[in-house]
């Protein structure tokens, strides 16, 4: 061989030992390198490790508690069947609810009774309508009786008188029963008030079994000293202005009773001057009814007074002893056709 082959053997012969040197050197850094690492990591987990008495026991394993649990939905139950309540009885309404109940229940009961009667007196004016025409007949004004007129003025006062009778007796009594009744209902509807009072109502008194304002009372007080009779009571009212046109020089002849109706009667006189008429004495006569316990007077309805010409009626009868105080039966001359 030549020596330059020989020695280019020999540079790679020495080349290749320096490359195994190298990589035996790179081998034996990384296995340094390693045990560092694995020094330094075993430090570290020997210093954050906690002693062995400071170290968690294991949890022994419970079973959750039903409050940590989530609410199971409960199955739905159909509600009990209850029995239906007994009602309660209702209260007592109150007191106003009364009142107003009462009062309505006697407004239906009094315009059931005295439409009868309210309707008879419609009827009753119609009828003395007709009768006034007729006395004015009798008594025409402004006229003077001739002695031929007088003679039978007598006789045409008579048969008026009769006619007059069948006519105003029944309607006295309707009338007088009338205000009985509607006093009766009157009396009922202030015991009402009475029993269930509101404020800025009148007191009432008691007077007898009549319920009374203050002013009613002595108002009757007053009424039963002047008219204790009934005469006294047809006296005063002939000084009325709608008795004295009709009426001069009245002189009192008695007091007739009806038979049907004690507390009616009819109080007769006899008189100067009956509608300007004086030259005979024409007899007249009132109808008087007691209400509230005093003698009154009887309006007949449509009618301008009370008063009414003629005798008084036949059927009624002198007033008994000791049933119309005061008076004194000199009714025969009254009754004298």
């Amino acid at each position: 061989r030549t020596p330059e082959a020989a020695g280019s053997d020999e540079a790679f012969r020495a080349a290749r030992r320096a490359s195994h040197v190298a990589l035996l050197g790179l081998f034996i850094t990384g296995c340094v390198i390693d045990v560092v690492l694995l020094i330094v990591l075993s430090v570290v987990v020997a210093t954050r490790q906690a002693p062995a008495d400071q170290v968690a026991q294991p949890t022994p394993w419970e079973p959750p508690s039903v409050a940590a649990l989530p609410p199971r939905p409960e199955p739905a139950v159909p509600p009990p069947v209850l029995p239906e309540p007994v009602p309660e009885p209702e209260p007592p309404p109150p007191t106003n609810q009364q009142r107003e109940t009462r009062l309505t229940e006697l407004r239906e009961r009094e315009q059931k009774e005295l439409a009868p009667w309210l309707a008879k007196l419609e009827k009753h004016k119609q009828a003395l309508a007709a009768l006034s025409a007729k006395e004015d007949a009798l008594f025409p004004k402004g006229t003077k009786f001739n002695k031929k007129q007088l003679a039978t003025f007598a006789s045409r006062l008579a048969k008026f008188a009769k006619e007059q009778e069948l006519i105003v007796v029944p309607i006295a009594r309707d009338v007088a029963r009338l205000a009985r009744a509607q006093e009766e209902h009157l009396q009922a509807r202030r015991r009402i008030l009475r029993d269930h009072p509101e404020p800025g109502e009148p007191q009432w008194e008691l007077v007898g079994e009549l319920l009374l304002t203050p002013e009613e009372a002595l108002d009757l007080e007053q009424r039963r000293l002047r008219f204790a009779t009934p005469r006294a009571a047809a006296t005063d009212y002939l000084k009325s202005e709608a008795a004295a046109a009709l009426v001069q020089g009245p002189f009192y002849l008695g007091t007739l009773q009806d038979p049907a109706d004690p507390a009616l009667v009819a109080v007769a006189y006899r008189t100067q001057s009956y509608r300007g008429q004086t030259a005979v004495e024409i007899p007249v006569y009132l109808f008087l009814h007691q209400w509230r316990g005093v003698w009154t007077v009887v309006d007949l309805p449509g009618r301008a007074a009370a008063v009414l010409p003629g005798a008084p009626p036949g059927t009624y009868q002198p007033a008994a002893a000791g049933r119309v105080p005061g008076e004194q039966s000199r009714v025969a001359a009254a009754g004298a056709r």
